[in-house]
């Protein structure tokens, strides 16, 4: 059984990726053309930074190939389940004519719709807020460092607030001087909770909307033997059990997850030589995983992944003890400690699934434990 696992471990390490095209999940919904006809159909279920450049299309499932439209193709495009994308168009710099054009999810609805556009690099998104009484639109940007000259004939630098002067203006009325906008900071949360804010007051002639990001899960099963066991007399084996909670709007490298694993190993021979005291012989380990961060490459092909988790374990021992030589009886004692669990390994897609293959410590400092495994 070692043998087998190691070789499947092998051959899955040498599996060379031949299609790297991204094979996208497809899911109901429509598209807005330039001319505002709505064309029912199926959209490529991408990350929102991979959706705010451009988006695949097709009219029927059956369809053999898909079409590609960017944000100058079409006015928006909505997923049935609430997911809604709508094209902007901004200057990157002042002064420059070009304009740059950008699908921005819908975040929020009311009087003030808020869309942000999200980005590859890891930096705050550009936010999009639409007046729907007064029909203005204003683009906020991530605050850039000014430096200014001070008295002292020293420098000082700061983040412009220009957001807020751009807060105030999208607002446009009095009550909006109730509003305490110098507390607003540049990031998605605080000015989602502003706008919502705002949004509430006039919740009669504009229904507030939020849209919840949606939520994946996915489930991974394995099994595995020790190897490289310091006693090559043991015995052993381990299965586990892992729910994976997944961001996908966001990012396709991370989840959280959260699991049980159940582990034996035992020494069938006994150890003549202890004369007085005692002897493990037995050792079953049943880990409860509440919390754990499970990251993966983002290919569609293999996909090599590592995680952490901590959680606490339940160790039932079983113990042999000896007088004088002789057996004098045998006892199982239960303790439980916290765990810090790890593990690394491959999925290689096989349809809609993946088979797994991971390495594991054993736990109880006896090797390397190799499992092989099945996600759905």
């Amino acid at each position: 059984m070692r043998l087998i696992a190691l070789a499947s471990l092998a051959s899955l390490l040498s599996f060379q990726i031949i299609a790297q095209k991204h094979h996208l999940k497809y899911l109901p919904g429509f598209i807005v053309t330039l001319e505002g006809d709505s064309v029912k159909g199926f959209i490529g279920n991408g990350t929102d930074a991979e959706l705010g450049i451009h988006m695949m299309f097709k009219e029927t499932m059956t369809d053999v190939t898909d079409v590609k439209y960017l944000p100058e193709s079409i006015l928006s495009f909505a997923f049935d389940n609430g997911r809604v994308f709508r094209r902007f168009s901004y200057t990157k710099t002042s002064g420059n004519p070009d304009s740059v054009d950008v699908f921005a999810k819908k975040n929020l609805g009311g009087k003030i719709d808020m869309y942000t556009f999200s980005k590859f690099k890891r930096s705050r998104p550009d936010i999009f807020l639409v007046n729907n009484q007064s029909h203005r639109t204003v683009h906020l940007e991530e605050p850039k460092t000014i430096t200014k000259m001070a008295e002292d004939g020293g420098t000082r630098s700061g983040e412009s607030f220009k957001h807020l002067g751009l807060l105030t203006i999208i607002k446009g009325d009095s009550l909006n001087n109730s509003l305490n906008v110098r507390k607003v900071r540049y990031d998605e949360k605080s000015i989602r909770n502003d706008i919502l804010n705002y949004n509430e007051r006039f919740g009669k002639d504009f229904t507030p909307t939020i849209y919840q990001p949606q939520l994946d899960y996915s489930y991974t099963i394995s099994a595995g033997l020790p190897i490289l066991s310091p006693n090559p007399l043991d015995l052993g084996f381990r299965i586990a059990l892992y729910r994976h909670k997944h961001f996908s709007e966001r990012t396709r490298t991370m989840s959280l997850i959260r699991g049980i694993s159940y582990r034996y190993t035992s020494n069938p021979t006994n150890d003549n030589s202890i004369r007085e005291g005692s002897q493990s012989y037995r050792q079953q380990y049943l880990s409860f995983i509440p919390i754990g961060v499970h990251f993966q490459t983002d290919s569609r092909v293999v996909r090599c992944y590592v995680y952490f988790s901590g959680g606490v374990a339940f160790l039932l021992q079983s113990r042999q003890y000896f007088e004088r030589y002789e057996d004098a009886g045998r006892s199982n004692d239960v303790t439980f400690f916290p765990t810090f669990n790890v593990g690394a390994g491959v999925k290689v897609k096989v349809k809609e699934r993946y088979m797994v293959v991971e390495i594991t410590p054993t736990g109880n400092k006896s090797g390397t434990c190799i499992n092989l495994g099945y996600s759905f």
